[in-house]
């Protein structure tokens, strides 16, 4: 329930190949700036792409998604998201430059691999809008795991993964 990343339509054998991948595919192509820099009126190295956060791990978690998902200056940045509540402050720093020209999913890989880091997941659902049905996706954020009382959590890989390659290292 994916973005469609890219797309090749070949005229020689009449065939399209599409490629989708799932929400960190989009982000890992996103860059991390702040959502009011004006690239008309401001390089990139200017102070205004900056991004100064002092938060919980979770909030950076999501500071991060909703600033690549909420460009003033970019139509079309926006996605069909729902965000948690944020977090009650936090003790965190991160300085996000804009010139660094990171993307917003390497950005959050990191919050997610510092100690007591939060898990992230985009869980896709179904939802109907007029006549028109879409997908949505639930950004869920560990505290610093996700769970699920009462019933595991789950991940049904079957379904969307084709094969898997497992490298071991002694």
């Amino acid at each position: 329930a994916g973005p469609i990343i890219n797309f090749v339509p070949n005229e020689n054998d009449r065939t399209l190949k599409v490629t989708g991948g799932g929400m960190w595919a989009l982000f890992n192509q996103r860059l991390l700036h702040h959502h009011q820099w004006n690239p008309a009126l401001n390089r990139i190295t200017h102070s205004s792409a900056d991004l100064y956060l002092v938060e919980s791990l979770h909030n950076i978690a999501r500071v991060i998604v909703a600033e690549s998902t909420g460009w003033l200056y970019r139509a079309g940045s926006g996605l069909p998201l729902d965000y948690p509540a944020a977090d009650a402050g936090g003790t965190h720093i991160r300085t996000y430059r804009g010139y660094d020209l990171a993307m917003a999913g390497e950005r959050l890989e990191e919050v997610t691999q510092v100690e007591d880091g939060p898990d992230v997941l985009f869980n896709p659902y179904l939802t109907t809008s007029g006549a028109s049905r879409y997908v949505r996706h639930q950004m869920l954020i560990g505290k610093p795991t996700l769970a699920q009382p009462g019933v595991p959590l789950t991940f049904d890989l079957s379904s969307s993964l084709a094969k898997v390659n497992i490298i071991g290292d002694g």
